[in-house]
């Protein structure tokens, strides 16, 4: 081994080797992309159960993806990635000209995951889960002023700056700002390549069994249907919560648990912001045909 800078390096031969050992089968090496406010907590406590040993635990910032290499046949829950960054993690190699060059810590981490992934052909598996813009917003709001935990300065700041403002002008303020980077991250999947499964949220709302069958028989991970019912089932919204869908709890994470909320708290004015500054995201993906809702 050699060490540069306190960073042990790993030859490339023994690194190869290393790999090999604990790469145990072909499972596939799967990542649930989705955005904040999308269920992103729902899905990964029904991955969690259903995926066992695989299931890798979340860290803060994408701190399990970004800040580790990728660990072959696991389950990667909440990554809230646009496309071309966790490309650049699964594809370490392919910088694009206006890049950083990477730390030497960085680029030990990145070369270890290229060389897991392409010296023992792993397959890569990604569904992504998206939600309505609009409901997004709701749901942002929400969160921002009651219920995140302040585990950020900036969520902490933003929370303080929300109750200064009546709710049309705190929404509105998150349309021109922080709803942009769940915006972004729709827009980066919708428009690339279609290598994964799309899930809306609201499908899963409206058929909670069938969709996490479809998603689990896509990341090919074998959990029996009566399983997964039992996970499905001590997931939902009524045993999680002790509420019906619908029933609202203002400072619980679990707010509602609806689709189409967006429709009471839009006003005219709202709407005229939103359809100006995200209407085509809605357009593109696939939750309105025009601007006229």
């Amino acid at each position: 081994m050699i060490e540069i800078d306190a960073v042990t390096l790993i030859p490339l031969r023994e690194e190869v080797n290393i790999n090999a050992k604990i790469f145990k089968g072909r499972r596939p090496t799967v990542f649930h992309v989705t955005h904040h406010k999308a269920g992103s907590q729902w899905v990964a406590e029904v991955l969690k159960h259903a995926a066992g040993s695989r299931f890798v635990k979340p860290q803060l910032n994408v701190g399990h993806v970004c800040d580790q290499p990728i660990r072959l046949g696991r389950i990667y829950p909440t990554v809230y990635l646009p496309r071309e960054r966790l490309d650049q993690y699964l594809k370490p190699m392919q910088t694009g000209r206006d890049s950083s060059p990477p730390s030497l810590k960085t680029y030990h981490r990145l070369l270890r995951t290229m060389l897991s992934f392409q010296t023992m052909r792993s397959p890569v598996i990604r569904f992504v889960v998206i939600r309505d813009l609009r409901d997004t917003l709701i749901s942002l709001y929400y969160s921002s002023r009651y219920s995140h935990p302040l585990l950020k300065e900036r969520v902490a700041k933003r929370r303080e700056l929300l109750k200064g403002l009546e709710k049309e002008d705190a929404l509105i303020y998150l349309i021109q700002g922080a709803l942009k980077r769940q915006a972004h991250l729709q827009m980066s999947w919708i428009e690339s390549t279609r290598d994964f499964l799309l899930v809306r949220y609201e499908d899963l709302l409206a058929n909670e069994f069938d969709m996490f069958r479809k998603i689990i028989d896509y990341c090919e991970m074998p959990v029996s249907s009566e399983r997964l019912y039992e996970i499905v089932n001590g997931n939902s919204f009524e045993n999680f919560t002790g509420r019906k869908r619908g029933d609202e709890d203002v400072y619980s994470h679990q707010r509602k648990g609806i689709a189409g909320d967006w429709r009471n708290h839009f006003t005219d004015r709202i709407k005229k912001i939103f359809k100006q500054k995200w209407g085509e995201v809605l357009i593109k993906t696939g939750y309105e045909q025009d601007l006229n809702w």
